[in-house]
């Protein structure tokens, strides 16, 4: 994993909290 990935996780989890789609089924394992 490198930096751009890591960037994309935080973006993609910021992302998720601004749109509540947490609350959906979107999840990955391990998150």
């Amino acid at each position: 994993m490198d930096a751009e990935d890591i960037m994309q996780e935080l973006l993609i989890k910021i992302w998720r909290k601004k749109n509540n789609i947490s609350k959906l089924k979107i999840k990955r394992p391990g998150v």
